[in-house]
């Protein structure tokens, strides 16, 4: 072997030694070639041979190919496992025109005919369970004063009803579940507090931010004393209490779909949210309403306004009459309880009036006054 083979460097020696001679040796006849393999090798160059390089090639092909190589180096070290997950940017207002829906808004209205129509189904059907309870409770307090005026007996006057009082003393109540939600019903309708309670969670409906919007509950006043108003009330308390206020949060939802409200959800379902929100006190679904036998429960009412004149009319009545009249009108009280169902009535006319005779009696003898 020669002198000149024994000084050439073999190949690969690039890679643990670095000079100017080896550089001129292993370039051949293209010197940019090789020194753009060598610099994105990832191996140490010397400050030195740099400045050689940057002599033959030229500086500003060393510095593209020294760029490279450390974009090289760069993507060859493992990300930090500290470094911070991204924050997630608050929503921002999106500049597309007033009505002109992407996919999802879009979406978010076809579903908005759904719910339109099932808020209608559900205000009619809560109108209908309305209808059937204070329709027969108009007709049986008609039936109610006319079995008093054929008594010959003084009928209670509407305004001094207690709706309570009534209901409470219904012989076994109003049959059950269907006559506990009547019960419960009745006695919210009186007093004007809300039978549909779920339509106050629509106001929270599709907010990025629980509580943004706080529920205005509507106002509802109680029905008037006078049995026949109620059937005519029914159709107000509907729109007011259901109606007006579920269409009041869908116009919401639209608008702010619409005008492409960053803080609106509008991935929700509407449909869900009227679906939830069509429920009674008790938790029934103003859906799964069933009404209940108009004669049955005519008939139950009866029953209950006989029981609560009986309670307070019934003395005074007896006072007025003489035996003989008070007899008759007994007969006439009995006929009408069997009539209703209540073939008890005239037992619990005289078990009454005997008792409020003999507290009558006690009272007077205490006051030294005379017996009846």
């Amino acid at each position: 072997m020669s002198e000149s083979q024994k000084a050439a460097p073999q190949k690969g020696d690039h890679k643990t030694s670095v000079s100017n001679d080896v550089i001129q040796d292993t370039m051949g006849g293209d010197k940019r070639i090789v020194v753009q393999d060598f610099l994105t090798s990832g191996y140490p160059i010397k400050p030195k041979t740099v400045i050689q390089m940057q002599r033959m090639v030229g500086n500003t092909a060393t510095q593209r190919i020294l760029q490279r190589r450390t974009d090289t180096l760069l993507q060859r070290t493992p990300p930090s496992s500290t470094t911070a997950a991204p924050v997630a940017a608050a929503p921002v207002a999106v500049s597309r025109p007033v009505g002109v829906l992407n996919t999802e808004e879009q979406a978010f209205m076809n579903r908005m005919t759904e719910a339109n129509a099932r808020l209608t189904l559900a205000a009619g059907r809560f109108s209908q369970w309305l209808s059937a309870m204070t329709i027969p409770y108009a007709r049986a307090w008609s039936a109610h004063r006319t079995a008093l005026q054929e008594a010959d007996g003084a009928a209670k006057q509407a305004n001094a009803l207690v709706i309570g009082t009534i209901l409470a003393f219904v012989p076994g109540g109003l049959g059950g579940a269907l006559g506990a939600r009547v019960s419960r019903a009745m006695q919210g309708l009186s007093q004007g507090a809300a039978v549909v309670d779920g339509v106050k969670d629509l106001a929270k409906f599709g907010l990025r931010t629980a509580g943004a919007i706080a529920a205005t509950p509507a106002s509802l006043r109680g029905f008037a004393p006078d049995p026949l108003v109620w059937q005519n009330e029914t159709n107000h308390r509907v729109e007011l209490e259901v109606l007006n206020p579920s269409r009041a949060a869908i116009v919401e939802w639209m608008n702010k779909v619409n005008n492409h409200d960053p803080n609106f959800d509008y991935t929700q379902d509407p449909v869900a949210a009227i679906n939830a929100a069509m429920h009674m006190n008790d938790g029934t679904s103003l859906f799964e309403l069933t009404d209940p036998d108009s004669a049955t429960l005519a008939q139950l009412y009866e029953q209950g306004f006989l029981r609560d004149w009986i309670n307070t009319e019934a003395f005074p009545t007896y006072l007025r009459n003489s035996q003989f009249s008070w007899g008759k009108f007994s007969d006439v009280i009995e006929a009408y309880g069997r009539r209703i169902g209540w073939a008890e009535a005239r037992q619990y006319l005289g078990t009454v009036v005997n008792e409020a005779v003999a507290e009558n009696n006690r009272r007077a003898v205490a006051s030294g006054h005379g017996l009846i």
